[in-house]
C-alpha cells in the first residue's frame, strides 16, 4: 500500500512524500522540473525522518 503526505510549502508549492520499499521515502515537487522536464525528486531515508520528528516532537515538550 502506497501511503502519501501533500502539503504546500512557504512559496505555495506543492510538496509529496511518498514510502518506496524498505527505508526509502520520496520527496516529490511536482511543479519543479529539470532540464530534461522531470520532476524534482530525492529519496530520503524513513528511519532518518523518524529520528527528526521525534526531535521535533521533544522540543514541543519542553
Amino acid at each position: 500500500m502506497d501511503q502519501v503526505v501533500k502539503w504546500h510549502d512557504f512559496f505555495g508549492e506543492e510538496n509529496v512524500f511518498i514510502c518506496g520499499k524498505g527505508d526509502d521515502v520520496f520527496h516529490v515537487i511536482p511543479n519543479q522540473r529539470d532540464e530534461e522536464g522531470n520532476s524534482y525528486a530525492r529519496v530520503l531515508s524513513k528511519s532518518a525522518m523518524i529520528k527528526f520528528v521525534e526531535k521535533l516532537k521533544e522540543e514541543n515538550v519542553r
